[in-house]
């Protein structure tokens, strides 16, 4: 970009978007630059409105709402939250500026409260023309309320976002993984597979009881640089309980321990944590590491979906397709993400996510290295679905 305003609050959002305006210029919005599509870069000779320095976050506790900056973390709301008792519905990794409040959002609570996007009450927006509007579903403004809400960014600047909070949960959870890297190639599809088979059956049942406690992730990826074993292929699995007075931490130990049976089956615990007592806040720290070592310069190519069921084929798909990966791939990978049909949790809310009811949630990456990585990276996501 030409130019970069870093900006502090509405007035300088304003003067930056009218400066822009007047120079006919290109406009991108940053919250914290986590979006994979790169958008928030802007383009050459354009201008982007920065919003990380504005990190403020006000909790009101006898609503259990929070209002917050555009700039924010999801770490910043986590530990001001916290310090109330309360917690926020968002994704699953710290760094995340809030802008993913307005794409959606897939979380750790999602199986009981729905998607981060159903817990946004109300929106202050900078719009093209200089504009500032209050954007809720019971004013003149409604319409772009609802956009706002999964919709994507492009309808305006979000400088503030008025959210709900719910009284922080007790749960136990842990990180771990196994590596996978026999050297027969069917034998290790087979345990992906078996892995991916195991995080999805125990979610289904548990849906058809009623519950909605447990979340999971099955990550299918290599260990990272400085690991002893770094390149290898690796399993790892995110799992989690929410404790409550009719299920107690050792019940949910319990219900998680075929998880790490699984990895001491296939070769024992390499990297990582096995499940115990936890808070929420430091749950959610739990990728911090892994995306801090990423380099800044790093290019992605993402293809996410939403799935009402994933049969057996598409696993198998999936696991064929990390096998063959590249070594150079290394912080690439596969995440096979378990919500329990929480994406339909909340009934009755008008978003623009459609408000269907969806069991299971993919994401692939593959970082650059080879030559046409765009293609090589299209191929194998698409080969998975």
């Amino acid at each position: 970009p030409a130019v970069i305003f870093q900006c502090r609050g509405v007035a300088d959002v304003k003067a930056a978007l009218g400066a822009a305006r007047a120079a006919g210029v290109a406009v991108a919005v940053r919250s914290q630059g986590h979006g994979a599509d790169g958008a928030s870069a802007g383009v050459d000779g354009g201008a982007v409105i920065d919003l990380s320095h504005d990190r403020a976050v006000f909790v009101d506790v006898a609503t259990k709402t929070a209002k917050l900056s555009g700039g924010c973390t999801l770490g910043d709301l986590d530990l001001e939250a916290a310090a109330h008792d309360l917690a926020a519905v968002h994704g699953v990794v710290a760094q995340t500026g809030v802008g993913l409040y307005l794409h959606g959002g897939v979380g750790y609570l999602q199986h009981r409260y729905g998607l981060a996007v159903d817990q946004v009450l109300g929106a202050q927006v900078v719009l093209a023309d200089g504009t500032v509007v209050e954007a809720r579903g019971d004013n003149d403004h409604a319409e772009l309320f609802y956009a706002l809400r999964g919709a994507g960014s492009s309808f305006g600047i979000v400088t503030r976002l008025d959210l709900q909070l719910y009284d922080t949960p007790r749960m136990v959870g842990g990180f771990f993984g196994c590596c996978v890297d026999s050297g027969d190639d069917e034998a290790d599809v087979a345990v992906a597979v078996a892995a991916m088979q195991l995080a999805r059956d125990a979610l289904e049942r548990e849906e058809a009881a009623g519950e909605r406690r447990t979340f999971g992730m099955v990550m299918l990826n290599r260990l990272p640089p400085g690991h002893p074993q770094a390149g290898k292929r690796a399993i790892c699995f995110s799992v989690g309980a929410i404790v409550d007075d009719g299920f107690d931490e050792s019940a949910a130990l319990k219900l998680l321990k075929p998880f790490v049976d699984f990895a001491e089956a296939h070769g024992g615990v390499v990297i990582g944590a096995v499940p115990a007592v936890t808070t929420f806040v430091k749950f959610n720290l739990t990728f911090k590491p892994l995306i801090a070592s990423l380099p800044p310069d790093i290019k992605t190519y993402w293809r996410g979906f939403l799935m009402r069921k994933a049969n057996d084929d598409f696993l198998k798909a999936a696991a064929m397709t990390w096998h063959r990966r590249p070594m150079c791939a290394a912080p690439s990978f596969f995440a096979f993400e378990l919500h329990g049909g929480g994406a339909g949790a909340v009934h009755g809310k008008r978003v623009a996510t459609g408000g269907g009811k969806y069991d299971d949630h993919c994401v692939a990456s593959l970082r650059d290295g080879l030559f046409s990585v765009g293609l090589l990276a299209s191929i194998w996501v698409k080969k998975t679905r």
